[in-house]
């Protein structure tokens, strides 16, 4: 409903709605984040905006979102050797936002759920 809406963007084909188009040669977009965690459809929203990154590089910027921040770092936190480090198990230092006595750590989180 957005792209109907908007005064930059359309779609090439409002039947399919698969690739989005700038409406002008001027036009930049900027997206704000948190494309994640939105509900069905976050994979399809996430090509569609690559897409268009991909075809204006230089007008399209991302702004990354706390959501999108915490998949970025699942992959690292989730690797066989982040899981093997007594460090990175034991470190208190992170989500940073969530208070220091709130936070639990891999270690703590898999003590509390018996899953060693």
């Amino acid at each position: 409903r957005f792209v109907e809406i908007s005064e930059v963007l359309e779609w090439v084909d409002a039947n399919s709605k698969a690739e989005l188009q700038f409406q002008d040669e001027e036009s930049e977009f900027v997206f704000g984040g948190d494309s994640q965690d939105k509900g069905i459809g976050d994979i399809r929203f996430v090509k569609l905006l690559l897409g268009l990154k991909k075809m204006h590089p230089d007008r399209v910027h991302f702004i990354i979102g706390n959501r999108d921040c915490n998949k970025l770092r699942l992959a690292a936190e989730l690797s066989d050797d982040a899981i093997a480090d007594p460090e990175v198990q034991g470190d208190t230092n992170f989500p940073y936002w969530v208070e220091a006595k709130s936070r639990v750590t891999p270690n703590n989180f898999l003590e509390a759920t018996n899953e060693k």
